[in-house]
């Protein structure tokens, strides 16, 4: 947020969003502490369709603290639907589910498992499944169904011939027992000699 790394920020008015605009109010209810009032419009103020309002009060400290994640989790993870975005990096210690053309921009790390969903980012997931990563994947058990655009690690790849696909030729570097090599449309085995 603005109030956390620009200095001395007072909010903005009719900020265009996508398809939306919005104007943040800040008012000071003490020295250390903001009342932070957000008006949002579709598609804008001067003809709303829909409008909503969110107010919170924040306590300001004197530290700016970077927050690398745009959305983070605890163990229940978290659902994108119909076609939702989420613009940033996400982390959680849960499953993130996706459906109807669910998105993350950002570099994604989920503890469990990542289903049904694009990212253009970069991807540390203990199981990935019907996915489409953009950057470099990273599991610690399998990936299945997925196209991977940079290099792949995993334990094992669910019928890698057929349904794990890399967008260039790379390097699929499988942790056991072997590793493989996408040449073309072609993939060869490679035996994974103990170093």
């Amino acid at each position: 947020m603005e109030l956390n790394n620009v200095a001395g920020y007072s909010g903005e008015t009719n900020t265009a969003y996508s398809y939306e605009s919005y104007t943040v109010t800040m008012s000071s209810l003490s020295s250390s502490t903001k009342l932070i009032k957000v008006d949002a419009y579709v598609p804008n103020a001067t003809n709303p369709r829909a409008h909503r309002i969110v107010q919170l009060t924040a306590t300001v400290g004197t530290t700016n603290i970077g927050f690398a994640y745009a959305v983070q989790s605890g163990q229940g993870g978290f659902q994108i639907d119909n076609n939702a975005q989420v613009i940033g990096n996400v982390y959680t210690n849960g499953a993130i589910t996706g459906a109807n053309g669910a998105k993350i921009t950002g570099n994604t790390v989920s503890v469990s498992s990542i289903l049904n969903l694009a990212v253009t980012g970069n991807v540390d997931s203990d199981t990935i499944v019907d996915s489409n990563i953009s950057g470099y994947s990273k599991q610690h058990t399998s990936i299945t169904n997925s196209i991977i655009g940079g290099t792949a690690w995993a334990n094992t790849l669910g019928n890698a011939s057929n349904n794990v696909k890399l967008r260039e030729p790379r390097l699929i570097k499988l942790v056991i027992p072997v590793a493989l090599r996408q040449v073309g449309r072609k993939i060869i085995r490679y035996p994974q000699f103990p170093r």
